[in-house]
């Protein structure tokens, strides 16, 4: 089995052999601190422009986000088919309740 954690910088995942795979994510953060701070920099006064850039930005930032969390997903993956691990993610929903429970993928 294999247990993931998420934290806002990072993954952190635990097989049952022991051993421990942390990703970092903080090239996330700093790819969405650079598109807000791209598009900060536009001080056009026609909405039209603003907007086409703001999308332009926007798109990047999305790509780059969902391509990193892609290849997290795709190791973690990679990981757990190479050594026949099932994967244990918690319930998010509802995450401020006091009962947390657990989700098991096979």
């Amino acid at each position: 089995m294999i247990g993931i954690d998420q934290y806002p910088n990072n993954v952190t995942a635990a097989d049952s052999v022991g051993n421990i795979i942390i990703h970092d994510l903080s090239r996330i953060t700093k790819t969405k601190l650079a598109s807000r701070q791209t598009i900060a920099r536009f001080k056009r006064s026609d909405d039209r422009i603003r907007q086409r850039m703001a999308s332009k930005y926007g798109r990047i930032q999305r790509n780059r986000t969902n391509w990193l969390l892609h290849n997290v997903s795709r190791n973690l993956l990679n990981h757990a088919t190479k050594n026949r691990f099932g994967i244990v993610v918690e319930r998010i929903t509802g995450i401020g309740t006091v009962n947390s429970s657990v989700v098991v993928w096979r």
